[in-house]
Formats: C-alpha cells, sequence, structure tokens
C-alpha cells in the first residue's frame, strides 16, 4: 500500500533515485477531468531481463497455438528469445515480426499476429511487475478498440475498476488487460489523491467481481480467420 509519505513526494523523488528506482513516475499525462496531471509509471524494457519475466515469455509462448501450427513447436525456446529481444529494444513489434517472418518462412500475417500477442503479454506483465514494486494497487480496464471481433467481456470491462496483483475477474478466471490471445485493451493506474480516494480506501465502484462480466457471448471465431494464409 502506497503511504503518506510516498504520495508526497511521488513524481521528485523517484525522478531523482534514477536508474536506482524500481521505475520511475513521470508528470507527462493528460490531465484529469479536474485539470490536474497525472503520474504515469515509465515502461522500462530493460525490466524483461530476469527470471521471473523468462518464465512468463515462455508460458506465454506455449499458449499460442498457432506457433506450433506455422512455426513448429521445436522452435518455441528460439522463439522466446526473439521475443525477449524485441520486448527488451522497447515493444518493438517490426522487428519480431520482421524476424519471425524471415526466419520461418512464414506469411506476414502469421508473423504480425505472434508478434502482437507475445508483446502485448509480456508489456502488461511487466507493467505489472513494476506497479506493484512501487505499491500501486488498483487500476481502470480501457479496451483497446482495434479489432473487428471484440470480445464483448472486454467491451464491457471498459472503465471498471480492478486490483493489479489479480487482474479482472472474467468468465470465471483472473486476467490483465492484455493477456488474452491477441488483446490490445490497457489499463490506467489509479493513485489516491488524483481519483479521488484516499489512501488505504477503495476507489468508488470498484468490485471484485462484477457480474455483468461472467456471462457474455462468445467471441465469433471469424478473429482467427486467415492468420495461416
Amino acid at each position: 500500500m502506497i503511504n503518506n509519505g510516498f504520495l508526497n513526494g511521488l513524481v521528485q523523488s523517484l525522478f531523482q533515485k534514477g536508474k536506482s528506482s524500481t521505475s520511475q513516475i513521470e508528470n507527462q499525462a493528460k490531465p484529469d477531468t479536474k485539470g490536474r496531471s497525472l503520474p504515469t509509471v515509465k515502461f522500462d524494457p530493460k525490466r524483461v531481463h530476469n527470471p521471473e519475466m523468462a518464465a512468463n515469455i515462455r508460458n506465454n509462448v506455449q499458449t499460442i497455438k498457432c506457433i506450433g501450427w506455422c512455426i513448429g513447436s521445436e522452435n518455441t525456446k528460439e522463439v522466446e528469445a526473439a521475443v525477449t529481444r524485441a520486448a527488451a529494444s522497447g515493444r518493438n513489434i517490426k522487428m519480431l515480426t520482421d524476424e519471425l517472418e524471415h526466419t520461418y518462412g512464414i506469411t506476414r500475417k502469421c508473423a504480425s499476429f505472434i508478434a502482437c500477442d507475445q508483446i502485448e503479454k509480456a508489456t502488461s506483465q511487466i507493467a505489472q511487475r513494476e506497479e506493484l514494486a512501487l505499491g500501486l494497487v488498483y487500476g481502470r480496464w480501457v479496451h483497446g478498440r482495434g479489432g473487428k471481433h471484440p470480445r464483448p467481456c472486454h467491451v464491457k470491462a471498459n472503465g471498471k475498476i480492478f486490483k493489479i496483483a489479480k487482474g479482472m475477474f472474467i468468465q470465471g478466471r483472473w486476467v490483465l488487460p492484455g493477456m488474452d490471445i491477441n488483446c490490445r485493451c490497457i489499463w490506467e493506474i489509479l493513485l489516491p489523491g488524483y481519483q479521488d480516494f484516499k489512501v488505504g480506501t477503495v476507489p468508488k465502484g470498484y468490485k471484485e467481481v462484477y457480474p455483468e462480466l461472467q456471462k457474455c457471448p462468445e467471441r465469433s471465431p471469424e478473429f482467427l480467420y486467415g492468420i495461416l494464409d
């Protein structure tokens, strides 16, 4: 939990610590509805090089079946290394897409699908780790709105508050934005004193479980059509 001392010098103290801090918070976000600038956690791609993230990336690669279909399961180690390089290069989706396409001779569409999926997963996990290390507790789901076939439950989750440590409880499981296959959802962090709730209290509207997110229509499988063409 964030204490008052931490909040009072949030931006200045973390900026001064620089590289020695777990992460940095910058006062560069758009103002909120009351005209206040909201601090944001700076994404540090170098944090990808640690045992926890290595295990996460390994699990992420194993969850996307089209890697086995179009690249071959025997190449998963090489794919894991490629994902790590791209994540450490600052969410370099193009770099990963190019490497997958040229190394394995797969279509651009398939390479792009894998690259986007894996980088989004890694980004979410790095952000979660960084934010928890800072003592941040709550986030607000922001729907990606980028696909033609959005997940109905992700659309309904837009604007809802969840605990960063657990994610949102959707259809019987905990999930972070960006962790489902090809999910482009993100989240914004909530800070006491900036989003109208105090240290040690719960943000207005927060629920552990939202009933409306437990029964949603199944997403059309059309979002997978053509990937392997």
